[in-house]
């Protein structure tokens, strides 16, 4: 577990998939995550060499208030493979340490999934981790090619991620796509968010007068991204979707978003290049 918390709030899981490639995994497939640790930032006590510390001493030396700091996250994050162990080789000669196999992580909030070689097909122990996920999860982020191993299981269990219907990836790779999975659109943006609705068909007895009742829906937004840097553009436009809209919880919350965002500098260039 790569982040602990105190106090009573839930923490907010971000899981993170180390697909088991031939090649090392780009570095900045990664890289998009360390924006959600810059909510990181409620005041709880953290261990010395926290990186909450990094993110607070960083919020004060940009002048932001407390009222706003407060609205932050308690976040939790997940770096998860087959076996739970080792470290992942990265491009630049860098390493990933393994925090969780795929049935030792905990239910997540949001999967992020790095791309891999496009050929890459994954392991039937991916299926079943992502279908043990799905009650808890509200959103998939895949980044760059990281679309395919996705669309690859949606082939081949249909009733995974149901209606389905568009997706991007690469602008050099999108033919590709269009030609391997040609029921789905593949548009040319940044990014591109599909929500899938899972529930009892239309007219199934669910009681009374057969209604569906809204409660026994669920709703997870798949996300996917263009080449690898739009995956930071990706990750911001989540972050305003999700916490920007008027649900209870969110009260102030937007401008610890926005905070977070502008102290990394990651803008606002919308979906379209």
């Amino acid at each position: 577990m790569a982040s602990t918390t105190t106090g009573t709030e839930k923490p907010f899981k971000v899981g993170y998939v180390l697909l088991d490639t031939q090649y090392p995994i780009q570095f900045l497939d990664v890289g998009p995550i360390d924006i959600f640790s810059g909510l990181d930032v409620r005041m709880r006590p953290p261990a010395p060499d926290s990186y909450i510390v990094l993110c607070r001493v960083y919020w004060a030396a940009c002048h932001q208030p407390e009222e706003v700091a407060s609205k932050g996250l308690t976040c939790e994050f997940h770096y998860i493979n087959e076996t739970g162990q080792g470290m992942v080789k990265m491009t630049a000669g860098a390493k990933i340490a393994v925090t969780d196999s795929l049935t030792s992580c905990p239910p997540l909030d949001i999967l992020l999934i790095g791309g891999p070689e496009p050929d890459h097909h994954p392991s039937p122990s991916i299926h079943t981790f992502l279908k043990s996920q799905l009650p808890n999860l509200h959103a998939i982020l895949t980044i760059c090619t990281g679309i395919w191993p996705l669309l690859h299981l949606h082939t081949a269990h249909p009733d995974l991620f149901p209606g389905l219907k568009k997706a991007t990836g690469p602008r050099p790779l999108l033919p590709m796509l269009r030609s391997q999975f040609p029921g789905l659109e593949f548009v040319d943006k940044r990014f591109v968010r599909d929500d899938i609705i899972y529930g009892h068909g239309e007219g199934e007895d669910k009681g009374k007068g057969g209604r569906e009742k809204e409660d026994e829906k669920k709703k997870l937004s798949i996300w996917s991204s263009g080449g690898v840097t739009n995956g930071q553009d990706m990750i911001a436009a989540f972050m305003r979707e999700f916490w920007g809209g008027p649900e209870v919880g969110n009260e102030g919350r937007r401008g610890a978003v926005e905070a977070a965002l502008g102290m990394v500098e990651v803008g606002d260039r919308g979906e379209d290049y």
